[in-house]
């Protein structure tokens, strides 16, 4: 299927829908000569799953964002998504924290930032950007590393206006084989997956020069061995590439945090002191290579959204017939 624009993408959308309305036409038509019980039972079976098709092709074509480059955040409780997005809110100016620093110019910044006991996203929240004058959306997803089935449908929401997912993953925890195929299975087979392995640390960690040189130890470069191997085993060509970072530095960085995160202001202060500058904070932090990654990502969304709605709308036509050949059968 060689599809490259967002016209000739919904067209065929609406032609496959076609084909599945004259295989309901048929059925219609002869449902009338048709005596046998079982007959008309798996007609029936077959009626409702093509319908169940025409839905989903419904749904995908209607929740289908083609004007901007859409990033949902995943990964394990804890492992500082919540930090990640926001360095993104300060960086980028978005929109919702410009306002809340201009009635509160002392300070707004740490109010999604979890203060170490168990921080439990519930709700998926949208975050509108620009990067380099390009739009771009983050999505924090509730977490899917446990049990999840209580925001199940948040999860499916978010994931389904995703173009590629960013998957969080601390230092303290070795890559689980079993969570990243759930992601796969919430994403199908259409989406780009990036690890993220966010290096934990404080400014105590770094008062001594030699440690202020590098922060990818042996331990952190044997972490980025083992999620490539799983990553790709799990996701294989969904997989692109893992970024290490060190979160918490970067947002300390460049935030103006709120004056109820003393423990922020004077983690930064004592971060700026051992360091020298923010700028030095910021570059040994490694956030630009992420920030880098959605700069191109951004720039090259348009082919990516086609990519992704034609794998969608691959994956639901063989859904659809296989469905179809079964009851068939």
């Amino acid at each position: 299927m060689n599809l490259s624009t967002r016209s000739e993408v919904e067209k065929a959308y609406c032609d496959f829908n076609d084909k599945l309305n004259n295989v309901l036409q048929q059925i219609s038509n002869n449902r009338a000569n048709i005596l046998d019980e079982v007959t008309r039972r798996y007609n029936q079976e077959l009626t409702n799953l093509i319908r169940q098709s025409q839905n989903e092709l419904s749904e995908t074509l209607r929740n289908a964002i083609w004007d901007k480059l859409v990033i949902a955040f995943v990964g394990i409780t804890n492992a500082g998504k919540s930090t990640i997005i926001e360095t993104f809110r300060v960086l980028f100016d978005e929109p919702e924290r410009k306002e809340a620093l201009k009635r509160n110019p002392s300070g707004v910044d740490g109010a999604i930032i979890g203060d170490g006991q168990a921080d439990f996203t519930k709700y998926y929240k949208e975050y509108n950007m620009t990067i380099n004058g390009k739009p771009f959306v983050l999505i924090d997803v509730p977490g899917i590393e446990g049990n999840e089935s209580t925001v199940k449908e948040e999860i499916v929401n978010a994931l389904n206006k995703a173009h590629c997912v960013f998957y969080v993953q601390g230092e303290g925890k070795k890559p689980d084989e079993g969570t990243v195929k759930k992601i796969k299975s919430y994403l199908e087979d259409w989406v780009e997956v990036y690890s993220i392995l966010n290096v934990k640390s404080t400014a105590f960690d770094y008062e001594e020069e030699e440690e202020r040189v590098k922060f990818k130890t042996d331990r952190v470069v044997g972490l980025e061995s083992q999620i490539e191997t799983v990553f790709k085993n799990a996701l294989g060509r969904n997989f692109s590439k893992n970024i290490t970072i060190q979160a918490r530095l970067a947002l300390c960085s460049c935030a103006n945090f709120s004056s109820i995160r003393k423990d922020l202001r004077n983690e930064q202060d004592d971060l700026v002191t051992n360091f020298g500058c923010k700028t030095k904070i910021y570059d040994f932090s490694n956030f630009q290579e992420i920030a880098n990654c959605v700069d191109y990502l951004s720039s090259n969304f348009s082919a990516k959204i086609s990519d992704a709605q034609k794998r969608k709308l691959n994956k639901l036509c063989k859904i659809a017939i296989n469905n179809i050949k079964s009851i068939k059968n």
